[in-house]
C-alpha cells in the first residue's frame, strides 16, 4: 500500500501523506517575504550575512552599486555585470543564459530592490531568483568558486516512485552522466553555460542546465558544476527534476525543456508541444487537397464539353456534303452563286404566286437545270 501520493487534473490536484508535507500558518512574520510586481514563481532563495553589519557609507556604497546593476540590466544582451564601488563593495548580477532582455531587466530590477529592502544591514548577501541571481559582499570573490551558501531544490525521498522510468539506478546514472557532460562543455564556453539531454525511454527526455558566473576560468567553472554533479544524494533521490545553486555556479534539471524560450523556465508544457504544428499541417494539407479537387473538377468538366461539342460537330453534315449528295458534284461549284435569302426574297416578291415558274412573271413553263435557276434566281 502507497504511503502517499498524488492525483493531478487539469484544474486542480490532491496530494496525500503520512508526513507533514505543507507548511502550518506562522505564528511570527517571515524573515523574508518578497513582495514584487513580476512573479512571485520567479523568487528561489536568498541569504543575508548576520555576522558582518553594515554601517551608514556602506548602505550608501551599496545603493550606488545596486543602482548601476538596474542601469546595466537596461543594456540590450547584457545578461552580465560586476562592478566594485570605492573598493569597499562588490557586486554582481547574472542572468540566465539565453534569457531575452527585457526578462532579464525585470529580474535584476526586482532583485536589486528585494535584496537592499531586506539584507541591507549586512555586508554581505545573495538573492536567486529562476532568470537572475544578484550577490555582493565587502570582500572581494570575483574568479573566486564559492560553493557556500547555496540552495537545493530536490525532492529527496525513501523510494523512488517514479514508474515511468524503469528503475533509480538508471535514472541516477543517467542523470549523472548528462550533468557530467554540461559541467564539461560550460567549461570550455566563453560564455560559462551549457545544456545537454539525454533519452530515458521512448516518452522522456531528460534535460540538463548549467552555469558559471564568468569571472570564473574553465577549469573553475568545470570544478564548480562537477561538485554540484557529486553532492546530490543519489541514494535518496525521489525526484525527476530539481535545482542546487552555488553563489559561484548553478545547475537544475527536468524532464521538460525548460531551457530556450523565456516562457519554458517557468513550468513544463501541458500537451504535446508539437500539436500546434501537426494542426497547422493537417490544415495545410486539407487545403491542397481542396485545391486539388476543384482544379481536377474544372479540368474534368472542360474535357467533358469538349468531347460533347466534337462529338456533335462529328455528326453534323457540312453544307457541302447536303449539296453533293443531292446535286452532285457540280453543286461544289455553284457554291459561290448561292445567295442570302433577302435577296431571294425581293427577287421573287417575297414567293408570291405571280412569280412561280410557269405562272405569273414567269408564263413560259420551263425545266431548268439547276444552273440555271440559279442564275435566274
Amino acid at each position: 500500500m502507497s504511503e502517499g501520493g498524488t492525483i493531478f487534473y487539469p484544474s486542480c490536484f490532491l496530494r496525500y501523506g503520512l508526513v507533514p508535507f505543507y507548511r502550518s500558518n506562522p505564528t511570527d512574520a517571515p524573515q523574508f517575504v518578497p513582495e514584487s510586481k513580476f512573479s512571485q514563481a520567479d523568487y528561489l532563495h536568498h541569504n543575508c550575512s548576520t555576522h558582518v553589519p553594515a554601517d551608514s557609507a556602506f548602505q550608501m556604497d551599496l545603493k550606488t552599486l545596486l543602482s548601476h546593476m538596474s542601469s546595466n540590466a537596461t543594456i540590450a544582451n547584457k545578461s552580465y555585470f560586476k562592478e566594485v564601488v570605492d573598493g569597499s563593495v562588490y557586486g554582481l548580477f547574472m542572468c540566465r543564459a539565453g534569457l531575452p532582455s527585457r526578462l532579464c531587466q525585470q529580474c535584476v530590477l526586482n532583485a536589486t530592490s528585494q535584496i537592499f529592502s531586506h539584507c541591507n544591514s549586512t555586508r554581505e548577501a545573495i538573492i536567486w531568483y529562476t532568470n537572475c541571481m544578484i550577490r555582493y559582499s565587502y570582500s572581494h570573490f570575483f574568479s573566486d568558486v564559492d560553493r557556500s551558501p547555496n540552495f537545493q531544490v530536490l525532492n529527496a525521498s525513501t523510494a523512488f516512485t517514479t514508474t515511468t522510468i524503469p528503475s533509480q539506478d538508471f535514472f541516477t546514472f543517467m542523470l549523472s552522466d548528462t550533468l557530467s557532460r554540461v559541467a564539461e562543455s560550460a567549461g570550455g564556453s566563453i560564455d560559462k553555460y551549457a545544456n545537454a539531454s539525454s533519452k530515458l525511454n521512448d516518452l522522456q527526455t531528460l534535460y540538463a542546465f548549467g552555469q558559471c558566473t564568468q569571472d570564473l576560468s574553465s577549469d573553475g567553472c568545470k570544478a564548480c558544476l562537477q561538485d554540484i554533479n557529486e553532492i546530490i544524494p543519489w541514494t535518496s533521490l525521489g525526484s525527476v527534476g530539481g535545482r542546487v545553486l552555488y553563489p559561484s555556479c548553478n545547475i537544475r534539471f527536468e524532464l521538460f525543456q525548460f531551457y530556450g524560450d523565456d516562457q519554458a523556465a517557468h513550468s513544463p508544457r501541458l500537451g504535446n508541444p508539437a500539436l500546434p504544428l501537426l494542426n497547422r499541417g493537417k490544415k495545410e494539407v486539407q487545403s491542397r487537397k481542396m485545391i486539388l479537387i476543384i482544379v481536377l473538377t474544372i479540368v474534368s468538366v472542360t474535357i467533358l464539353i469538349l468531347l460533347g461539342y466534337l462529338t456533335k460537330r462529328k455528326g453534323r453534315k457540312s453544307d457541302k456534303t447536303i449539296l453533293r449528295e443531292n446535286f452532285g458534284e457540280e453543286s461544289v461549284a455553284l457554291e459561290p452563286l448561292q445567295f442570302k435569302l433577302a435577296v431571294i426574297e425581293v427577287a421573287t416578291n417575297n414567293f408570291s404566286n405571280e412569280n412561280r415558274i410557269g405562272k405569273g412573271g414567269f408564263e413560259k413553263s420551263t425545266r431548268f437545270s439547276m444552273t440555271e435557276v440559279v442564275k435566274l434566281v
